[in-house]
């Protein structure tokens, strides 16, 4: 009866447990002052934004208009991720010979 509930909580606390504990532990190196790096998100170009968005938003569009989940999988994985992940590779074939 308690099973799933009990399940749900144990992830909680193991998820809690992994977040937390690192935060409570002193740290034993010696936190040294430095430039803050520039993150992922600020260093992207607009192009490689617009590419993330689109990778994101392509297979939910195609998923709502196939509809997947009625009959039509191996359309929906051709077209969807299929393309997304076309074009990824494509382009990281691309750059690696551009930088060569």
């Amino acid at each position: 009866m308690f099973s799933g509930f009990q399940e749900i909580l144990l992830l909680a606390l193991i998820g809690l447990g992994i977040f937390l504990i690192p935060r409570m532990m002193p740290n034993s190196r010696k936190t040294v002052k430095t430039e803050r790096p520039v993150g992922i998100l600020t260093a992207l170009s607009g192009k490689m934004r617009l590419a993330l968005v689109i990778s994101v938003i392509w297979p939910l569009i195609v998923a709502f208009y196939i509809a997947p989940w009625a009959d039509d999988l191996n359309l929906f994985l051709i077209i969807g991720p299929g393309v997304v992940i076309t074009g990824w590779g494509t382009a990281w074939v691309i750059s690696g010979f551009k930088q060569r």
